[in-house]
């Protein structure tokens, strides 16, 4: 908010401003990689009738934040980890403060353990269903009630050895159960652990910290931590919610990061650190006011900075009429925060740094020959951000920007596209996909109780299953390892053909003319039998191709006639693999998003190629390699 007054006649002040490197109040540095130079021009016009001594201080300050939630929509998935699944001890620990009633809203993992915090009430409930105290739910909980405004410290227990659940508030056992029958043990569960909702309920209020333990604490265990002599023993996981920027809250134990869902970053006020950046000091004579003329600056002065640490800061500009006391360069002055409110004058911006992405790339063949297919493929890292841009330049005055493609590791990453009636492919149908195995788990796409693809990497072949009648056809082409096919199966009734770039190389016959009706989700790779390999596209029709239009496929020239649903994996980044046909968006479980490129050089001879990386922040980086051609 900017508010401009006209200054009383004789009045005595002096203007203070900071503007951005063009000389305008715009294009401030406020989005910069860690180590990146800012600039601002600094500027001070004296009216205070006499010669002032001016000393600038110019500070890093760094304030500690808070995840403040909305109440409506805003939380955190933390994931499907095994070490959620709890089945003995766990200690729940937080600094919280309740801002409405809402009921189950805290943090959950359904079908295990549930946490409820709101003004009124804490409930904690353990999935144990063979328990006599257990509801018609399975759960067991215990409640504490009270006035639960403000800050509190909460914490909720169990241990399996003597049954007790426990809830602790501020050090004091507000509840307690001892639970009897079934063999004492908490429920696992497939569910995500979520922080700031349960169920359909979401919580309001503001969140300090959340620990998590695989063991009960004690209650001087518990004091020791509210004290902040953390004990780390057990401690799984530890969202401290300092981060103050972006839309991932890292986990400093344990790696379970949590994606989060809304904007829940919230300054606490307190000064964390204050790092000295500099002063400059400048004696300057008073000038005349003139209301009516054109204003002009006094004095001004160019300064560049730059911030070695990753985070959300403010570059603090204290204005003092006086020198000030000598300050180390880059030491920090926590104890020193009051200055911004002694300061005469000041001017600051709020700055987020990044850590830049790191560019890398391999290609293949190795030792490529002339007309060789060279494929290369995008091994770039970004520890702070996503990256959503790739350029290949292929030193031959040729540039692409890659084809994207989603890797599955072959242990636990699939695409779940969902059970609309449209993916119930029956007599007539085709699927038309891009991939590249890489090793020895099969499941490419499979529909549970209808259809399915797999690479049989023995035969380094595939195979069309029809579950409903236990029948299949296996192509009899070859694809190797770490090369891309272009596929296409067309089935007509029984009838199946199979095509590799386009061409017919094997056909048979099922068994039966079509595939049973499936309730279960279409899965691209599978949680229990994943793919291993990468894959750039997957297309289904609701009808059987004929040759041209399989080869035009082939050649990029889509037909979309029968067409239900189009994965193009062009997305490069998130969580979601868009259909862009259909309605059938699939949530991307564990797999990652890379880039590959591919080019051929008709003569011998030794090429530059670069690749150069964008994320999200703005931040770039690139890299060079001299690729031989024989």
């Amino acid at each position: 908010i900017y508010i401009i007054v006209t200054p009383r006649v004789g009045e005595s002040f002096t203007e203070f401003y900071i503007l951005g490197p063009n000389g305008k109040a715009e294009g401030y540095p406020t989005n910069l990689s860690v180590g990146e130079n800012g600039t601002v021009i600094i500027g001070i016009v004296n009216h205070e009738h006499e010669a002032v001594n001016y000393t600038v201080e110019i500070w890093t300050v760094n304030y500690s934040f808070y995840a403040k939630f909305d109440g409506k929509d805003d939380y955190i998935d933390c994931g499907k980890s095994d070490t959620f699944n709890l089945t003995k001890d766990i200690t729940i620990e937080t600094l919280v403060k309740p801002e409405d009633t809402q009921p189950w809203n805290f943090l959950g993992k359904s079908g295990s353990y549930i946490l409820e915090i709101n003004k009124q009430k804490i409930r904690f409930g353990i999935q144990q269903p063979d328990a006599d105290e257990a509801n018609e739910n399975g759960y067991v909980i215990i409640t504490a009630t009270g006035n639960f405004s403000g800050w509190n410290h909460v914490a909720c227990t169990y241990n399996a050895m003597n049954r007790e659940v426990h809830i602790y508030v501020n050090g004091y056992d507000m509840a307690n159960i001892t639970t009897t029958g079934g063999n004492g043990t908490i429920s696992t569960s497939s569910s995500p652990l979520y922080i700031g909702k349960v169920w359909g309920e979401h919580f309001k209020g503001i969140i300090d910290y959340v620990r998590i333990y695989n063991r009960s604490l004690s209650p001087l265990e518990l004091q020791q931590n509210y004290n902040e002599n953390v004990t780390l023993k057990g401690l799984i996981s530890e969202w401290k919610f300092n981060e103050g920027d972006g839309n991932v809250v890292h986990d400093k134990i344990g790696g379970n990061n949590g994606r989060i869902h809304g904007s829940i970053w919230y300054n606490s006020g307190n000064v964390t650190n204050m790092w000295f950046m500099n002063k400059i000091e400048v004696r300057l004579n008073s000038t005349s006011i003139n209301i009516e003329g054109e204003w002009k600056p006094q004095w001004e002065y160019n300064y560049s900075f730059n911030i070695t640490k990753k985070g959300h800061f403010k570059i603090a500009f204290l204005l003092f009429k006086s020198k000030t006391e000598d300050f180390v360069i880059g030491n920090d002055y926590a104890g020193e925060a009051d200055r911004i409110s002694r300061a005469y004058r000041e001017c600051h911006l709020w700055v987020v740094t990044h850590i830049p992405p790191k560019a890398n790339f391999t290609y293949y063949p190795s030792n490529p020959a002339t007309r060789d297919i060279i494929t290369y493929r995008d091994c770039s890292l970004s520890i702070d951000g996503k990256i959503i841009n790739w350029s290949w330049n292929f030193g031959d005055g040729n540039a692409s920007y890659g084809k994207n493609a989603l890797i599955f590791d072959g242990i636990d990453d699939y695409i779940d596209c969902g059970n609309d009636s449209s993916l119930d492919i029956t007599n007539n149908c085709t699927i038309d996909f891009c991939f590249n195995p890489n090793g020895t788990r099969s499941t490419l796409i499979h529909k549970d109780g209808a259809y399915g693809i797999y690479f049989l990497p023995s035969k380094k072949a595939l195979r069309l299953y029809d579950y409903a009648h236990g029948s299949f056809v296996d192509s009899n082409n070859i694809f190797e390892k770490n090369e891309w096919h272009h596929v296409t199966m067309v089935k007509s009734g029984k009838q199946v053909k199979w095509y590799k770039n386009g061409v017919m190389t094997s056909k048979g016959k099922l068994t039966d003319e079509a595939f049973a009706i499936s309730n279960s989700s279409l899965y691209i790779s599978s949680l229990n039998n994943a793919f291993n390999g990468a894959m750039t596209y997957l297309g289904i029709y609701n009808r059987a191709l004929n040759d041209t239009e399989v080869e035009n496929n082939y050649y990029g020239n889509i037909t979309t006639n029968g067409l239900i649903s189009w994965w193009k994996f062009d997305e490069g980044h998130g969580k979601i693999a868009h259909d862009c046909i259909g309605k059938n968006d699939g949530a991307i479980h564990g797999a990652t998003w890379k880039n590959y490129a591919w080019h051929s050089y008709a003569t011998k001879g030794i090429y530059i190629v670069t690749l150069t990386v964008k994320d999200n922040n703005g931040a770039e980086d690139d890299i060079s390699k001299a690729i031989k051609v024989t």
